[in-house]
């Protein structure tokens, strides 16, 4: 990887989830909350001289928790600084 080049990094990724709970108590059973959960991490770099390249994650999660009848939204956004090296597993984080 050379100065100029660009980089899509390996932990970009979406997910889901779904969770639904009940809860039995003495033979009787009762539904828990329910949880949807979306989340997506793009990440990007740039090389800034040959083989290092400081890039960013961007995340979002979306978090909807229902119980009863009441809906509980939660939504997260971060931005990361990242700076990698080809080859490296691991990240240098830069806060």
């Amino acid at each position: 990887m050379t100065k100029g080049d660009w980089v899509i990094s390996g932990n970009t990724g979406m997910g889901f989830n779904n969770i639904a709970t009940t809860v039995k108590v003495g033979g009787k059973s009762t539904d828990g909350p329910k949880v949807n959960t979306f989340s997506i991490t793009p990440s990007v770099g740039y090389f800034v001289i040959d083989k290092l390249a400081v890039g960013i994650d961007l995340g979002y999660v979306n978090r909807i928790t229902k119980y009863d009848d009441v809906k509980f939204t939660n939504s997260t956004f971060s931005v990361m600084p990242t700076a990698t090296t080809p080859g490296s597993r691991d990240r240098l984080w830069i806060e």
